[in-house]
């Protein structure tokens, strides 16, 4: 489930923010923000309210330090291959997030690289 350090709401607004990080949200993101919504949770209209913030930059935060866990790493990664292809924007959005909060890049480059396998 989350992690205990990050709410449900939060934890779904870092997934969304991958997701539209290149401007774009595929019906593939689409889909896979609707399964971790459910996972998490949250009613398909509360997601939907979070992704019209996100989209126009009202509900982006920063991910605290401490906050990242290989299993919010494994969803990000899993995010940015959602529509079968990884921005190099959407990868760097992810590297970012992971610096913030002390999750160790060399772990993300190495989530990256199975994902791309």
């Amino acid at each position: 489930m989350a992690n205990s350090s990050l709410s449900a709401a939060d934890r779904f607004r870092f997934l969304a923010g991958v997701a539209l990080s290149d401007g774009v949200l595929s019906p593939g993101e689409a889909q896979l923000l609707l399964s971790f919504a459910n996972r998490l949770g949250l009613s398909r209209h509360y997601a939907g309210d979070l992704l019209i913030a996100i989209r126009e930059g009202q509900a982006l935060i920063d991910l605290p330090a401490g906050a990242g866990s290989d299993e919010l790493f494994e969803d990000l990664v899993q995010m940015v291959f959602a529509d079968g292809r990884a921005s190099a924007t959407e990868i760097r959005y992810v590297q970012a997030l992971a610096e913030s909060c002390g999750y160790p890049p060399q772990r993300v480059r190495d989530l990256v690289s199975d994902a791309m396998t």
